[in-house]
């Protein structure tokens, strides 16, 4: 959810199905899918499931320019010659595509996933190396959580970023076993 939020910024509505338990015993959620929508009407899905095995680490981005692509330790770039919009307001066959081409960019890096994250982490510490992400920036990441959360306790109903604070407290101390 960092890396989403990194990437796309905070969306402005979330709905959410979230299971606890449908596949494993434990704790926390095991099976989530969120729809977000942002200030600027683009939307974007986020899945996540400890069941998929051998697993999937996938992003994708699509614009009106292309898509990218990041899986597997490849970034791939579908170049499109003529912008998704305007090809298709003048596209008469029914469902089509404008002429694309697949680029894959080479990844190169030593800061990669969590791994590399908690790094740079230590470096800054040891060393005084640049963050490449200050810690205030986790609340984003946290905001879309909890959002998530909420929309799921709420019965899968939108909810606008940010959250009631309010509520999404006493939807947790109910989870939670505590009155509120």
């Amino acid at each position: 959810l960092d890396l989403w939020q990194w990437l796309c910024g905070m969306p402005s509505k979330v709905k959410s199905i979230v299971y606890y338990g449908k596949h494993r015993n434990i704790e926390v959620e095991d099976d989530v899918t969120a729809f977000f929508e942002y200030p600027n009407g683009a939307t974007g899905t986020y899945i996540t499931t400890i069941a998929d095995t051998p697993g999937t680490n996938r992003l994708e981005i699509t614009g009106d320019n292309g898509k990218l692509v990041i899986e597997d330790g490849v970034l791939s770039f579908w170049r499109l010659r003529e912008r998704e919009p305007e090809f298709n307001k003048r596209f008469k066959g029914g469902i089509g595509q404008p002429e694309n081409w697949k680029c894959e960019i080479p990844v190169k890096g030593t800061y990669t996933s969590h791994c590399g994250i908690l790094r740079n982490f230590c470096d800054a510490i040891l060393t005084g190396a640049p963050l490449i992400v200050p810690g205030e920036e986790g609340i984003k990441g946290l905001e879309i959580s909890n959002a998530i959360h909420l929309s799921s306790w709420l019965g899968e109903q939108w909810v606008t970023l940010p959250i009631d604070k309010e509520l999404f407290h006493k939807k947790l101390q109910e989870k939670a076993g505590k009155d509120v």
